[in-house]
């Protein structure tokens, strides 16, 4: 059972926009919800998310407007998010519409104290058949976007399900710097490090960039105890067993040429949707000086979930230490960034040969019946370098090469289809295979050319295709 934290530290979250963008305000709700429920709750940290909506009809002085400030106290905000698509708003008397009234003034606020800061988000998506009034909108939201965008809070998306994940990178930052300034200063340090990896944006089970964590040495204290939960901003999608154990993910601790401690290799519990759990993590700062390492490794996301038409976004990792000994773990850097997601195709090209059998010319012009062979090639080419993946690059083996691999190793890389259609009464069609066992179902390979032409692995024989729905 966790450790339910005896403190809420709350940061407030305003959301201001135009009227259009419902989805993307939803998608706000709906990403503050989860982080609330999994990394904050975990840590103690919560965002208080407050919205125009929220405000009671009533009559105010300075009109609805500032009934509205009232409620939302942009200069008491933590953050300030706002959100542009296709609307820029209707102007108040004051020749500013509400939402950039409400922006300008959290600017003029963070000027003053440095507090809120400020998220701008712009739709990147065009209007269909623009009216004039588009038009005038739309000029407004770009001359809004070029003035704020040297100040570097400018984030462009497609659609709501990229700016879905784009907030939430951001919040899970913002949520990280909380906890990280939370943390006390008689912590021990530890930072993160990670290695991205471009991941298929097809792809549902990717397997994000090793995590590295270093912790200094302190033999004056011995080793702590403590577990360690690790979040996605996706879904993470590695096998479990029954007792909802994953699979493949490792946390690995290095040890030094003179260490004589036996320290563990650590599995994980599958907590959440996008949460992992290594419990009572022994932690060895004893011995010679120096940093010690912990590798974290074979965690799978569903890229799918994030992917853009038009963007690569990042697959971000974030590491909550909960000590169970003195002192505490301090992660100085709790979110790193361990894949980016780009949209893969393939693009096949086929090429075929005509074999003559002995005498078919002859057989040809005499009328006799005869059965040519027609030799297809196909060949798939990625459009990035790792788009395919074999069995070591999709499973542990290359990257750990200890007693557990072999465990988590997968029983395919890429697989590929080839359709047949229209294919006339009579036609049969083979296709090479290889490496069948005695019992085993036929079953298609690619065979790879070497250099010198051979193969490598051995043609065993040719098998027909069976028909499946013509």
């Amino acid at each position: 059972m966790s450790r339910e934290p005896t403190k809420i530290h709350t940061l407030r979250v305003v959301l201001v926009s135009p009227s259009d963008v419902t989805n993307e305000r939803a998608s706000v709700k709906a990403v503050i919800d989860d982080l609330n429920m999994n990394l904050g709750r975990t840590f103690g940290v919560a965002f208080q998310l407050d919205v125009w909506e929220n405000v009671h009809p009533g009559l105010h002085d300075d009109g609805p407007q500032g009934k509205i400030d009232s409620y939302l106290k942009i200069c008491e905000a933590d953050l300030v998010i706002g959100i542009f698509s296709k609307k820029f708003g209707k102007p108040m008397p004051n020749g500013e519409t509400p939402t950039e009234h409400e922006i300008r003034e959290a600017y003029q606020c963070w000027l003053q104290s440095h507090l809120p800061q400020l998220a701008l988000y712009f739709n990147g998506e065009g209007v269909e058949k623009p009216t004039l009034e588009d038009l005038d909108q739309l000029k407004s939201i770009v001359s809004f976007r070029l003035e704020f965008l040297p100040k570097g809070i400018v984030s462009d998306y497609i659609g709501t399900a990229d700016f879905a994940n784009r907030v939430r990178n951001d919040l899970m930052n913002a949520m990280g710097a909380a906890i990280a300034s939370l943390m006390t200063p008689e912590g021990i340090p530890c930072s993160l490090s990670a290695e991205p990896r471009m991941l298929r944006g097809e792809g549902v089970t990717e397997l994000v960039g090793e995590v590295r964590m270093s912790i200094p040495r302190r033999p004056d204290l011995g080793d702590v105890e403590a577990d360690l939960r690790v979040f996605l901003n996706t879904n993470i999608t590695n096998a479990v067993d029954s007792h909802d154990g994953a699979l493949e993910p490792l946390l690995i601790i290095e040890h030094l040429p003179q260490d004589t401690s036996d320290y563990p290799v650590y599995t994980a519990r599958v907590v959440g949707p996008n949460a992992l759990l290594f419990s009572s993590v022994k932690l060895p700062l004893t011995g010679p000086g120096g940093v010690r390492t912990l590798r974290l490794l074979g965690i799978r996301a569903n890229a799918f979930q994030l992917t853009s038409p038009r963007t690569a976004p990042k697959v971000v990792l974030t590491v909550v230490a909960e000590s169970k000994t003195f002192p505490p773990i301090t992660i100085l850097n709790p979110t790193v960034t361990v894949g980016f997601s780009y949209h893969s195709f393939v693009v096949a090209s086929t090429a075929t040969s005509f074999r003559r059998a002995q005498g078919i010319n002859a057989e040809f012009l005499s009328g006799k019946s005869f059965n040519p062979e027609i030799s297809l090639y196909c060949t798939f080419s990625e459009n990035f370098p790792v788009a395919f993946k074999n069995r070591v690059q999709e499973s542990l083996t290359g990257a750990y090469p200890g007693p557990l691999s072999s465990s988590v190793e997968v029983g395919h890389g890429t697989q590929f289809e080839v359709k047949f259609v229209n294919v006339p009464a009579g036609i049969r069609i083979y296709a090479s295979v290889s490496g069948i066992d005695a019992g085993d179902s036929p079953r298609i390979r690619l065979i790879a050319p070497m250099n010198d032409g051979s193969e490598t692995e051995r043609v065993t024989g040719l098998v027909p295709i069976l028909e499946t729905n013509g």
